[in-house]
């Protein structure tokens, strides 16, 4: 990946020029990340992994991941995860 050194504009109600504050965080984040894979071989990937699974068992899911962790954001993948990487480890 390669990142550029970008500005950001967008028009608001004033039609005046203003710059996003939120996508300039991300820009620099970016190019932030992208200098720490260049300096240091970082790999930085996150996999998405989309599957359907019966009402009930998402439900109890659900349930069980809010009274493991509390139910804030990311709790979910979490949960996923520790149970993957269980399956994995029990397959050996």
């Amino acid at each position: 990946m390669q990142y550029e050194d970008k500005q950001i504009e967008v028009k608001n109600d004033d039609n005046k020029n203003e710059w996003n504050t939120e996508h300039l965080a991300i820009c620099l984040l970016e190019e932030h990340l992208a200098r720490a894979n260049r300096v240091k071989n970082l790999v930085i990937e996150m996999g998405r992994i989309c599957a359907d699974i019966p009402d009930e068992l998402e439900k109890k899911l659900r349930l069980k991941v809010i009274e493991k962790f509390g139910g804030k954001k990311g709790d979910l993948s979490r949960a996923v995860e520790e149970a993957v990487k269980e399956w994995l480890a029990k397959e050996k």
